[in-house]
């Protein structure tokens, strides 16, 4: 009889102090799990990620706007070496035609003012291009344009050798590259072939058509996933118009910044060291309505969520901050995607351009932004089970102990 009263206390107490035990573990779970803390830390990813992308947008708005742009000392130089060659030999500037030879001396003066842009701007190219006597507004389609002019290019823009030995031509007449003493490139063209798509050109030159009052700053416009024709490398270009003395455009001078160089200034590790998220360029014309296109991508995370798309939607409202939900075009079993959307400024207000946007996007999928909190709701969850058969275990032990005098 005493043996089973024994058992019989032994078991309620038992189950007395695991029940203490498992309110308190649910109680400590339910706190951190569902008091806010898992999204706060939610947060607090969702801010790092912003940070990050901000202070990479910064460093890449201050050297589009306050370096690669920066052409207001060549313009002067260039305007007026043209100005003085037209006088000096009785031509206009609609004299300025592909293959003759007195332009070819022109371009051979202004050589070393492109090279002295491109190394005073660390831009990976820099060209002038000449309209001639074509005209200045875009062309129809399936027109194609032979306009004049230099392109000079620079895969590596940090490395400057004395001898220009790091230089390509890829647009120059073959009577200027003798006389350059630099190699052309393997898409050498003598010549620049426009078409209706070269906004690169012709959208500077409708901007200073349509209000010559404007300062070549407020003319000046970025173009981005650009290529030359029947050239594969992708680039970015900024270009200015090159006005006369009346205030009518006769060409351009611009820069370029090749995709491949952009990526070394957009590391993705600084997102994640996992290398689970991108950084994104992405740019959309006012007629895009809420679609960017990509312009320069770096990281595994673009290609792995949007597949060989280059269009990117991001709702139109943030869902915290400025992170947004990405709708990749195709469900690719991702889960959900974030994106942290840091818009550029480089256009003044009310200038031709200024509906142009331009932003850095640091891209990554849920699990990756989340995976720390959803280490920390994992790891209570375990530890909340460990306690509870620990605790019962213990319990049992304990309650066995303090019986014994009972027994005896």
């Amino acid at each position: 009889m005493r043996a089973k009263r024994h058992d019989s206390i032994t078991w309620k107490l038992t189950i007395f102090l695991s029940i203490i035990l498992a309110l308190q573990c649910f109680l400590f779970a339910g706190f951190v799990l569902l008091g806010g803390t898992l999204d706060r830390l939610e947060q607090n990813a969702m801010d790092i990620l912003s940070e990050r992308t901000l202070n990479r947008k910064n460093y890449l708005e201050s050297e589009m706007v306050q370096r690669w742009s920066n052409l207001d000392q060549y313009q002067g130089t260039v305007s007026q070496t043209v100005k003085s060659f037209l006088l000096e030999n009785d031509m206009t500037t609609r004299d300025l035609k592909p293959n003759d030879p007195q332009t070819v001396q022109l371009l051979e003066q202004l050589s070393d003012q492109l090279i002295s842009l491109m190394r005073r701007n660390s831009v990976t190219g820099a060209f002038v291009i000449f309209n001639g006597d074509e005209p200045l507004e875009q062309p129809a389609p399936g027109e194609q344009r032979y306009l004049t002019g230099l392109y000079y290019r620079d895969m590596d823009p940090v490395s400057t050798p004395a001898d220009n030995s790091d230089l390509m031509v890829e647009r120059g007449s073959s009577e200027l590259l003798r006389t350059l003493n630099i190699p052309m490139d393997i898409n050498w063209s003598p010549a620049f072939i426009m078409t209706e798509a070269d906004s690169i050109y012709y959208a500077p030159l409708a901007a200073a058509l349509d209000d010559p009052t404007l300062s070549l700053q407020d003319l000046g416009y970025w173009c981005g996933n650009f290529s030359l024709y029947g050239d594969e490398v992708s680039i970015v270009t900024y270009t200015q118009p090159l006005m006369d003395a009346e205030g009518r455009p006769y060409g351009v001078l611009g820069i370029e910044l090749t995709a491949d160089h952009l990526r070394t200034l957009m590391p993705s590790s600084e997102l994640d060291p996992n290398k689970s998220a991108s950084y994104l360029l992405v740019c959309k014309e006012p007629a895009d309505g809420g679609i960017f296109e990509g312009v320069v991508a770096n990281g595994p995370a673009v290609k792995h969520l949007f597949g060989e798309s280059n269009t990117y939607d991001f709702g139109d409202q943030p869902i915290y901050g400025d992170i947004y939900e990405a709708h990749p075009t195709e469900d690719r079993g991702q889960g959900k995607v974030y994106a942290s959307i840091q818009p550029f400024k480089l256009y003044n207000s009310n200038t031709p351009f200024s509906g142009q946007e331009w932003a850095l996007v640091g891209l990554t999928d849920g699990t990756s932004l989340f995976a720390f909190s959803q280490s920390v709701s994992r790891g209570i969850l375990t530890l909340t089970l460990i306690s509870l058969v620990l605790g019962t275990v213990l319990s049992c032990l304990a309650s066995s102990l303090y019986t014994r005098p009972i027994r005896t």
